[in-house]
């Protein structure tokens, strides 16, 4: 069997992968911690500052270093994940090891009035985490490839790749195929049931490069204010098999991938204060300016079916496009407790609308499309959040430190949507431990994470819900000196 692949070179310059409101979220949606200190409270460190945490949180933060500094903290993770699908469940795992966070603070004492230091700081932090992998398996009513002939129904055949480029892949490798006597009706090389197996592997995350600064006024009054430049980086590939349960047929199985490759930069600004009333109590307030994206997509799709005869695989469509997006603003509110020697009672609130984010045109992307059909399903889509953290630290002795904490982050998504990146809230809970030498220090942190997803493969009125849950224990320590 041979068909002639219809596929133009051209398209790859103008067709998009599919952007849409995930993409916002992506580059939105935060879920690392910074130092273990900080980690160790719950991520609870907004009044506290003295920390390189404060870059990314609350920058007036640091106008309450009295020495200057230098840390580093490595972290070791792990994640795990359960799939139900069809009443059969599978598990997968991965092991990864990264360096959280690197950076400096600079203090100099100030000769002007009432400001007592000036502090500079630059430091790389990781704001979220993409490495998850999850796996499902079992039977199905139906298969991928009726969506492929839904799609392409009512256009003909020579056409098809007006319906969608994987329409154009299953029908050159005679997966769908015209019915008799029509040029724009399609049927299926698995009419009934299939075994499927679908792996979703996903990799990257966000790393952010700050420089900030702040002042002391008084030691009662701090501000500060922090350039951020996020460098995104996401990969994914999914890979679906399928196998079809009448053996009879002439398809054996069936094997279709998608990758996408993600990288951007961005810009954003942080601003903060921090007001101490009493030596026991602080209180303070910070917003970050939406972060401008420009990020890029390499995508690939291809498609092989086994036939009981032979195998045939079309050559695989591969593009690439280039796009902005704009995240929502976030305002944070921050307290803290000092109980003298004895410890610390800390917690933030965060408030982030996620419906402002825009997907917008590049200049770069060679067309005017303006995403306004996204735009306006993100505006459906998603909701304002409230997060929390919250956390404490006690003195067990002259040289040690216990800590513990939590940290609850709301559901973005309006009641009723479902997502395979975020269906649920997402909770952690933490604990840590510090030491302190002169001008030695060292944190260590534990964080897990667990949040339960809702995954459809390839739409809800094709296939049943799969259900994922997914656990994530990192552990983060941190080494720093103080000059």
């Amino acid at each position: 069997m041979t068909r002639t692949l219809i596929i133009l070179a051209l398209l790859s310059s103008v067709l998009t992968y599919g952007q849409n409101e995930e993409d916002i979220l992506r580059a939105s949606f935060h879920n690392s911690f910074s130092t273990a200190r900080s980690a160790g409270m719950g991520g609870a460190f907004g009044a506290l500052g003295a920390d390189l945490s404060a870059l990314n949180s609350n920058p007036a933060g640091l106008g309450l270093y009295r020495r200057s500094d230098f840390n580093l903290t490595p972290n070791l993770g792990g994640s795990s994940s359960k799939t139900t699908f069809n009443n059969q469940t599978e598990s997968k795992g991965d092991v990864h090891f990264k360096l959280n966070t690197l950076g400096f603070a600079v203090t100099q004492d100030s000769k002007k009035i009432n400001v007592n230091k000036v502090v500079f700081a630059i430091s790389v932090n990781q704001l979220a985490n993409f490495n998850t992998q999850f796996r499902l398996k079992g039977e199905n009513d139906n298969s991928l490839l009726d969506v492929f002939a839904d799609e392409a129904e009512g256009i003909d055949y020579f056409d098809i790749q007006d319906a969608s480029i994987r329409s154009q892949l299953a029908y050159d490798a005679f997966l769908i195929d015209t019915l008799n006597g029509s040029s724009n009706q399609y049927n299926t090389a698995i009419p009934d049931g299939s075994n499927h197996d679908i792996l979703v592997q996903r990799k990257g995350g966000i790393s952010e490069l700050s420089f900030g600064g702040a002042a002391n006024i008084s030691d009662r009054l701090y501000w500060g204010v922090a350039i951020g430049i996020p460098f995104l980086n996401f990969s994914e590939k999914i890979t679906h098999k399928e196998s079809a349960s009448n053996t009879s047929l002439p398809l054996d199985r069936f094997t279709y991938n998608e990758s996408l490759d993600v990288s951007g930069i961005g810009i954003n600004l942080k601003m903060g204060v921090i007001l101490k009333p009493s030596q026991k109590l602080r209180i303070g307030a910070a917003v970050h300016t939406p972060t401008a994206y420009s990020v890029n997509d390499n995508y690939s799709r291809g498609i092989s079916a086994e036939f009981k005869d032979e195998t045939i695989t079309p050559d695989d469509f591969v593009g690439t496009y280039d796009y902005r997006i704009k995240t929502p603003l976030k305002l944070m509110v921050n307290g803290a407790f000092i109980a003298g020697k004895s410890g610390i009672i800390s917690a933030d609130y965060e408030y982030r609308d996620y419906s402002t984010g825009m997907l917008k045109m590049s200049s770069l992307s060679g067309d005017n499309y303006d995403f306004a059909a996204e735009n306006a399903e993100t505006r459906e889509s998603y909701r304002e959040t409230h997060n929390v953290k919250a956390g404490v630290e006690i003195r067990i002795a002259k040289k040690y430190r216990a800590r513990a904490g939590t940290r609850y982050m709301q559901s973005p998504y309006t009641e009723g949507e479902l997502s395979d990146n975020v269906s649920g809230p997402i909770i952690s809970y933490t604990g840590g431990f510090g030491f302190r030498d002169g001008d030695f220090y060292l944190d260590i942190a534990a964080i897990y994470t667990e949040r339960s997803d809702s995954y459809y493969a390839y739409g809800s009125s094709y296939i049943a819900e799969a259900q994922t849950t997914n656990g994530r224990l990192n552990y983060d320590t941190t080494i720093g000196w103080r000059f």
